[in-house]
């Protein structure tokens, strides 16, 4: 036993040797990745993207925790609605976790996306955020405060904000049929006017038209041209 004892006393450098040594290389290989794909990427899309995610965490911790589940749901969210790369992903998963880390205040945050952003992007952001809090199909009442809360301090007017809260409201108290998913899409209920039709395709089409998230890359504006095209079927449907 003492000679046990002794040889893991003799070893014990060598295994927290080994163990910083490859804590040292997996952080350099995923700052390395991190910064080839950044490399890749425009400033202000790095920019927005950050933000986003940061956003995004005080989203999905607005329970005073963050699951796993919650991590790799905002993480899916990216990759399958943005498109976005395994290295991006990485980059992703970083930033969530010093999001978590240290919390930057939600003004704070806000007043940067507004610094850089034009006026209707506020509303793409938004609607980003309520995708993310509805992906994992448990959207609680204190995600929907700390969505409220961010709308307020951009600035956002109501009647823009219902009409998001209305799209993803709808999808959870409406069946599936060819018409109820095309009154969800435009944030309307099925007794809706055509007039009301009308003015809410407009005013979408506009807030969600890809010009206003074209300099944020390639991924936003897809998801942007995605968005009008199920807008636009949406309306021929109901016309």
């Amino acid at each position: 036993m003492a000679v046990m004892l002794g040889l893991v006393f003799a070893l014990f450098p060598l295994i927290l040797f080994a163990f910083a040594a490859l804590f040292i290389f997996q952080t350099l290989t995923k700052n390395q990745i991190i910064g080839g794909y950044l490399h890749t990427q425009s400033s202000t899309h790095n920019q927005f993207v950050e933000l986003l995610v940061r956003l995004a965490v005080h989203v999905i911790a607005a329970d005073g925790k963050v699951e796993t589940v919650e991590i790799q749901t905002l993480k899916n969210f990216c990759h399958t609605q943005l498109n976005f790369s395994a290295s991006a992903l990485v980059w992703v998963e970083d930033l969530i976790h010093r999001e978590m880390e240290k919390r930057h205040p939600i003004p704070e945050l806000v007043a940067e996306l507004r610094r850089f952003s034009s006026p209707d992007l506020g509303l793409v952001v938004m609607d980003l955020l309520y995708q993310i809090a509805h992906s994992d199909f448990d959207f609680h009442p204190e995600e929907e405060a700390v969505l409220v809360e961010i709308a307020k301090v951009w600035g956002l007017a109501e009647a823009d904000l219902a009409l998001i809260q209305a799209r993803y409201k709808a999808s959870k108290t409406t069946s599936s049929t060819t018409h109820t998913d095309a009154y969800q899409t435009l944030g309307l209920n099925s007794n809706a006017t055509p007039d009301e039709i009308k003015d809410a395709y407009r005013r979408l089409v506009k807030q969600f038209h890809p010009d206003v998230v074209a300099h944020l890359g390639e991924e936003f504006k897809q998801l942007a041209e995605q968005k009008m095209k199920a807008l636009t079927d949406a309306y021929q449907q109901l016309r």
